[in-house]
């Protein structure tokens, strides 16, 4: 009776109780481990400086009085946060036993928080139109010109952020699909 295992009712978690399929084998040896690090890196890098940037741009318009919807509307808050949020699951995948289903996971991340940055960036593009038409850019009052800045700031590395999804995206399908040609 003792040297009988103990079974648990209930499945297991996700990746873990059983062994590994041959498919999910040649996930583990074809995934390029450091390069997707180097992407996840960056992708929460991109994330944080959105989040920080938006908050930092609000502060200072909050200083100045300037109140639209479309200054107001927070949204390099949230899409810092989905896009950190895909970043750090790129990041687990290293660690993780099946690759092939923590890689899924965080390609549909990275496909939503390449969806927020699309978003993000044509926002904050319709802000850096704006500022520019008022001459903002130009002005001599540094708080109009520190939003200006700010937004396009937010601007570039929204666009950062977009391509490093990008190439999360196009890594994963590059892999999937070498997958499928050994099958």
């Amino acid at each position: 009776m003792l040297a009988h295992s103990v079974q648990r009712g209930g499945r297991h978690p996700i990746g873990y109780g059983r062994g590994l399929t041959p498919i999910d084998y040649k996930w583990k040896a074809l995934w390029p481990s450091l390069l997707s690090t180097i992407i996840g890196a960056l992708i929460v890098l991109s994330g944080l400086l959105l989040f920080v940037l938006e908050i930092a741009s609000l502060g200072l318009l909050g200083k100045i009085g300037i109140t639209p919807s479309l200054y107001g509307c927070a949204v390099g808050i949230w899409a810092g946060l989905f896009i950190m949020a895909a970043g750090v699951l790129i990041l687990m995948i290293a660690y993780m036993k099946s690759v092939r289903l923590w890689a899924l996971i965080a390609f549909c991340a990275t496909v939503a928080a390449t969806i927020f940055a699309i978003i993000d960036f044509s926002i904050v593009a319709a802000r850096v139109a704006d500022l520019r038409s008022v001459g903002a850019f130009d002005s001599i009052f540094t708080d109009l010109k520190s939003v200006a800045g700010l937004n396009g700031a937010q601007l570039a590395f929204g666009l950062v952020a977009f391509l490093l999804c990008l190439a999360f995206i196009g890594l994963y399908v590059h892999i999937y699909m070498k997958i499928r040609k050994y099958r």
